[in-house]
């Protein structure tokens, strides 16, 4: 197993192996007629045999994999990234892996410690997706399992770097508020956007959405537990995510 170091030294060396394999839990996307905010225009597929599949990686922690607010490790009918693949165009055919793990952090994605995915380098090479949308913030910012804000950013740009590398398209999106709002998590939020803006990368910001939408409101209105959304608050960042990600241009 690679140190975390050794994996970030490797960012900085260009990856020539072809992609191959996948990943789990893809998602078809919905009709074309599935509801989306009306303001968007939908991604143009990059082929031009409109039959060719667009995969979407979709990382994160337990609020990417669908973890149920207040349960011991219940999921969710529909987590975001089921949401997200289902207001997708049917036309330009994406299919969306939910590649979430609960209790996960950025580091650990990237040094292949998540439980789940081998060190990062590894995965990228083996992805055959053209999108991967990274969201991981809430666990870093713990004590018991997290890293400092300026290690975070490490890994961040690394995880971005290397999937670049890669001909990935990279995505980051902002972790929903949770009971450090306001303390520690704001620290991580602020984190993700500069690595965002220095390595030139699209952002979905679900923090500042759902914020604005409490208006005021406690964190708890839609996070009962402090750090999971509630089911509707899980539709609710699906369809931001799909809104803003059919705004992009690739």
């Amino acid at each position: 197993m690679q140190t975390i170091l050794e994996l970030v030294a490797a960012a900085a060396v260009a990856l020539t192996l072809a992609g191959c394999g996948g990943g789990d839990g893809a998602i078809a996307a919905a009709p074309a007629d599935a509801a989306v905010a009306s303001n968007t225009t939908p991604l143009k597929p990059t082929s031009a045999a409109s039959s060719v599949v667009q995969e979407i990686d979709y990382y994160g922690d337990s609020t990417v994999w669908g973890f149920a607010s207040g349960t011991s490790g219940t999921r969710v009918a529909q987590p975001a990234p089921s949401i997200f693949a289902s207001l997708l165009p049917a036309a330009a055919r994406y299919t969306v892996r939910n590649e979430g793990v609960s209790r996960t952090t950025a580091c650990q994605l990237l040094g292949g410690t998540d439980g789940t995915h081998p060190d990062w380098p590894t995965q990228m090479r083996n992805s055959t997706a053209k999108f991967v949308i990274i969201n991981h913030a809430i666990n870093d910012q713990r004590a018991d399992i997290g890293e400092s804000v300026s290690a975070y950013k490490t890994c961040l740009t690394s995880l971005a770097q290397i999937a670049k590398q890669q001909g990935k398209n990279v995505i980051f999106e902002t972790p929903n508020p949770t009971d450090q709002t306001g303390a520690g998590l704001d620290q991580y939020v602020t984190g993700m956007k500069e690595v965002a803006a220095a390595e030139r990368l699209n952002l979905i910001d679900q923090y500042q959405y759902l914020l604005t939408y409490l208006n005021g409101q406690a964190i708890r209105t839609l996070m009962p537990d402090g750090i999971h959304p509630d089911d509707d608050t899980y539709v609710l960042k699906g369809r931001f995510a799909a809104a803003e990600f059919l705004k992009m241009s690739y």
